[in-house]
């Protein structure tokens, strides 16, 4: 027998569920994110003609991330797909950000703001797109 949830109960889980939720689909994305960089980087180190791609590369594998962290946190919370791409992306920007300037020395140029733009568009796509698809029975 399943047992009654008060609605004073359901309103404490509600911000919980979604701060888990979105803790996950940005560590998620993040990793994927990490995953795909090092993958397009061992495929640069292995045909030097390429490098000038590289920042192609890195856009890329961002974009990727991005689309799986929207996707994730819109499955999870259960939000309008806009709304949840759009929370999804403000964690997902700091983690990339925190790497990027590791790497950089503290420094931002031009393309961070590519970066940034990138981001907040492919993660509103993939909530977008995870609020518009249907499970099939």
């Amino acid at each position: 027998m399943r047992k009654k949830i008060s609605k004073k109960q359901k309103e404490i889980s509600l911000p919980i569920k979604s701060i888990i939720g979105l803790c996950v689909s940005c560590l998620v994305g993040a990793v994927i994110t990490i995953v795909f960089s090092f993958l397009f980087s061992y495929i640069l180190s292995k045909s030097p003609k390429i490098t000038k791609l590289s920042s192609v590369y890195f856009i890329v594998s961002i974009l990727i991330g991005g689309l799986v962290c929207g996707f994730i946190s819109t499955k999870l919370l259960s939000f309008k797909g806009l709304i949840s791409g759009l929370s999804s992306s403000v964690p997902l920007i700091i983690i990339i950000f925190t790497i990027m300037l590791f790497f950089s020395n503290g420094r931002l140029n031009n393309f961070s703001v590519i970066v940034l733009f990138v981001v907040l568009i492919s993660t509103t796509i993939g909530g977008i797109v995870s609020a518009n698809t249907k499970r099939r029975k």
